[in-house]
């Protein structure tokens, strides 16, 4: 019998579920879920190994909430992305769970990772908006560019985060 819940890992091991509707939103999942049987979709939980716990959690309670309030849901679909950011019930719904820095990258992260376009797209002008009116030392400090040895752990960050702010950029254009 079908539960009508994905069950999702986070890259720590932290199972959550989420429901098919609010699943649907992310184009990853989707297109894992759109050939496989009820069974089979109840068997299987899949591995998020590039989001955390926390994130993903924030990520799967925006997919349900823009699920479940049919406002929020037209307006995504009637609005074109480039809008989102003017549409003050989306940005509230967004700044709600998304609000401090880190956060923020780590939902961008995840929003391109899961395909989920309108995260992904509401967190990149949000950073776009952050650091327009910047200078270069304020801009290094948003994004925690230090002088000197960094882990390899900062630096992949740091190369992953580059190489998605590049690419999103030109959808931006």
């Amino acid at each position: 019998m079908a539960s009508g819940l994905i069950s999702l890992r986070s890259k720590e091991g932290v199972g959550m579920f989420i429901s098919r509707d609010a699943a649907n939103m992310s184009g990853l999942l989707k297109d894992e879920i759109e050939n496989l049987s009820d069974a089979e979709i109840d068997a299987i939980t899949w591995d998020l190994t590039e989001i955390d716990a926390d994130t993903l959690e924030k990520v799967v309670l925006w997919c349900e909430d823009h699920c479940q309030n049919a406002e929020l849901r037209s307006l995504l679909n009637d609005t074109t992305p480039l809008l989102w950011p003017s549409k003050p019930e989306i940005v509230c719904a967004f700044q709600r769970l998304f609000s401090d820095e880190l956060q923020l990258f780590k939902t961008f992260r995840a929003g391109s990772f899961m395909k989920i376009e309108p995260i992904h797209d509401m967190a990149l002008r949000t950073i776009i908006d952050e650091i327009k009116e910047k200078d270069v030392d304020q801009k290094r400090a948003y994004f925690g560019v230090v002088t000197g040895e960094d882990s390899s752990e900062d630096q992949e960050l740091r190369r992953d985060m580059f190489n998605l702010f590049r690419t999103s950029w030109w959808s931006w254009m």
